[in-house]
């Protein structure tokens, strides 16, 4: 519903409507104020200055009492706005996490289940992809996943518990040539191995 609303165009009118009610409410105080110059020309005892005076007062109590009503409406438009702005906030927060969520379930399945990593020795040149689960308190537990699609690909030269985890995984082949983390990757990332 607001992304229809935010669609729509706003009338040229609505300008013209706006402004004939300000001209109305400026000749309105313009001839109040015209009023109140010529009973000040007549006034001649101290009643009727006081009756002009008394005028004053009591438009400016009238004044006071919708400025008051305004500033509390603009509050409540403020409040609602901050309040609009964290639940905007926190729905983007849980998008977010759901998106990690599926990017982690889709990229996460591995290639073969039930085969051991350990029996199957690489081939030279051959590229392996490996999703990193959960940590363990020396190494990251790693499982083979299929490519995940992004193409950011860092160099990991300190990624000593991955490293770790590749070799409990992969037991006697630890030969690789390189080793490069994922950096779109989230949820404890990808690395990709090359033989």
């Amino acid at each position: 519903m607001r992304a229809s609303a935010a669609g729509v165009v706003r009338p040229d009118e609505i300008d013209d409507i706006r402004g004939a009610a300000a001209r109305s409410d400026y000749r309105a105080l313009q001839a109040k104020a015209e009023a109140l110059e010529a009973l000040k020309a007549k006034a001649s005892s101290l009643e009727e200055f006081r009756d002009i005076a008394d005028s004053y007062a009591a438009d400016n109590d009238r004044l006071r009492h919708q400025l008051a009503s305004r500033d509390a409406e603009l509050d409540r438009a403020r409040a609602e706005v901050r309040q609009l702005t964290a639940d905007k906030r926190t729905l983007l927060f849980k998008l977010d996490q759901v998106r990690a969520l599926a990017d982690d379930r889709a990229g996460t399945e591995p290639l073969a289940p039930g085969r051991d990593e350990a029996d199957q020795p690489p081939l030279p040149g051959e590229i392996r992809y490996y999703k990193k689960t959960h940590a363990a308190a020396a190494h990251d537990v790693l499982v083979r996943i299929g490519a995940c699609g992004h193409n950011a690909w860092q160099n990991a030269t300190r990624a000593d518990k991955a490293r770790k985890g590749l070799a409990r995984l992969l037991g006697r082949h630890q030969n690789w040539k390189s080793l490069q983390h994922c950096g779109s990757c989230t949820g404890g990332g990808v690395w990709k191995v090359r033989w």
